[in-house]
């Protein structure tokens, strides 16, 4: 599977948007990006945790499900992607502030997790 045919579930693709589209906003909203850009990440490991036909937990540590996909035959993703994706529930409510720098490397590593992901996936 390529990143393209994993992007053609609309959430993954529509938080990959919404990352961007927050960074480059008249009124850009920092947090609110790297908060989509975790989202997409973990869309992207969810879909592969299913696709083995395992259950999903709902959490947003990306870490937890990286770590539940590995016996799964997930590869390694290198631990700064994962630091620069991962954010808490503050920086969506404006109450860690976030910057330009910290949104667009939470961009690149979430669509590097993507890309990763996918092209591990099968099709069935």
């Amino acid at each position: 599977m390529n990143l393209n045919e994993i992007l053609q579930d609309q959430v993954a693709f529509e938080k990959l948007m919404t990352a961007i589209d927050k960074i480059f906003d008249r009124n850009p909203e920092y947090g609110l990006s790297r908060c989509a850009s975790l989202q997409a990440a973990e869309k992207a490991v969810k879909e592969f945790i299913r696709s083995k036909g395992e259950k999903v937990e709902r959490t947003h540590n990306l870490n937890n499900l990286i770590q539940v996909a590995k016996p799964l035959e997930l590869p390694d993703i290198d631990e700064t992607l994962i630091a620069q994706v991962q954010c808490t529930t503050g920086v969506r409510y404006s109450e860690e502030q976030s910057t330009i720098k910290q949104a667009y490397e939470a961009y690149c590593s979430a669509l590097d997790i993507c890309n990763l992901v996918a092209e591990n996936i099968e099709k069935n």
